[in-house]
């Protein structure tokens, strides 16, 4: 029996994605049942039934635990919150009896206080929690962010394995905490090459649907709103580059249309005629990223996106898109920087003849190789097998 116990309360977020894989690869490798356990906020508790999903067939059975009111803002909030919620899960321990825990976050600490030792826990880290917070908040709570780390530690201390999204994370945690190298293992944020792949016959057909020469140069960006995606940062380097290049359009894939056409209205009216808006599901998006030349994918350079992985990327890539970024995508790719036009170091005027030279098959081709869904199950393969030798052993 597995436990997955994750915060996450909306299917259509980007985390979920990464969580729904790992659950997979877990339950396939181990040919085991899951129980799936999600702590969510009062509020969502009450409007569960709107939000209700499972991460997939694999689920046996699926808990919603409300957490304490206030705990992602107040210290003494979270701290009864991680009473309630680890005794919630000693608790369906006691009944179900699971060999492994996996839990999301790097704080994950918090709900695993009274699991007994000799259960294999495993720690999803898919972010620095501290820096993401910190970032996030300008009016932040300081002693909050502390205890984050305090967390963390105790967290990393109590598991038995980590999983974590990036190699820089891996020399973040390493060096931060002295962790032993061989109990932390990379899985990505990556592309399912099943629904995202490079497909250069979809290229016409989808530039004829939206009204987009194969002359012109079209731009696309995929995702939501929130401050660190910088959507107004990517129109703004649009409307530069439209400027001096008038065959050019800027296709945006979101959900939050009424957010994005309140900020083009209010901000970039001027270009209204060149941004097409379209809300998609997951397995239409890599029809729309065939048709484009190249991605926006712009973050700061700070910690918490040099630790990142994003699924993005991946999803980008794996259609055979390079992308428009910053110094931070250095570290996604390994310095790999062919793949990446950085906006820091170059001139926008460089811009068209970089698109002209993309090869957009090899940037396929890379990314099957290292962003895709089949990497990462391997990485999980080899974390069950050190884990049963390891049993084996004692």
């Amino acid at each position: 029996m597995i436990f997955h116990v994750h915060y996450t309360f909306s299917k259509n977020s980007g985390e979920i994605r990464r969580i729904q894989n790992i659950n997979n690869d877990l339950a396939h490798t181990l040919s085991d049942d899951v129980i799936e356990i999600a702590f969510i906020s009062t509020v969502l508790f009450l409007k569960r039934k709107k939000y209700k999903f499972k991460l997939n067939d694999n689920i046996k059975k699926k808990y919603y635990i409300p957490r304490i009111p206030l705990s992602n803002s107040n210290v003494f909030a979270l701290k009864i919150d991680n009473i309630w919620t680890s005794f919630i899960l000693l608790i369906l321990y006691i009944f179900y009896k699971p060999q492994y825990i996996i839990s999301e976050f790097s704080i994950s600490y918090r709900s695993l206080l009274f699991i007994p030792k000799h259960t294999i826990k495993i720690i999803d880290i898919h972010g620095a929690l501290k820096e993401e917070y910190e970032y996030n908040n300008i009016h932040c709570n300081h002693k909050l962010a502390l205890y984050y780390d305090s967390l963390e530690k105790l967290g990393l201390e109590k598991s038995s394995y980590v999983i974590c999204q990036s190699d820089e994370m891996k020399r973040y945690l390493i060096q931060k905490y002295n962790l032993i190298n061989n109990n932390i293992y990379i899985y990505r944020c990556a592309a399912d090459i099943n629904l995202f792949y490079y497909a250069p016959n979809l290229r016409d057909t989808v530039r004829k649907e939206i009204g987009v020469n194969d002359s012109d140069i079209l731009f696309v960006y995929s995702g939501g709103m929130h401050k660190w995606q910088k959507i107004e940062e990517s129109l703004a380097f649009f409307e530069l580059f439209y400027k001096e290049h008038k065959h050019c359009y800027f296709l945006i894939l979101t959900l939050q249309i009424d957010y994005l056409n309140h900020l083009i209205n209010e901000k970039f009216s001027n270009i209204n005629d060149r941004i097409i808006i379209k809300s998609v599901s997951n397995k239409d998006v890599c029809k729309y990223l065939n048709a484009a030349d190249i991605a926006f994918l712009l973050r700061d350079n700070v910690i918490m996106n040099a630790v990142a992985s994003p699924t993005k990327l991946s999803e980008y890539m794996a259609c055979g898109l390079s992308i428009i970024s910053m110094s931070v995508a250095k570290l996604w790719l390994n310095n790999n920087l062919k793949y990446v036009f950085n906006i820091e170091e170059r001139s926008i005027n460089e811009l068209p003849d970089f698109i002209k030279h993309t090869n957009h098959y090899e940037i396929a081709e890379y990314a099957s190789k290292f962003l895709s869904l089949d990497y990462d199950k391997r990485q999980i393969s080899n974390l069950i097998r050190n884990a049963k030798s390891k049993q084996h052993i004692n």
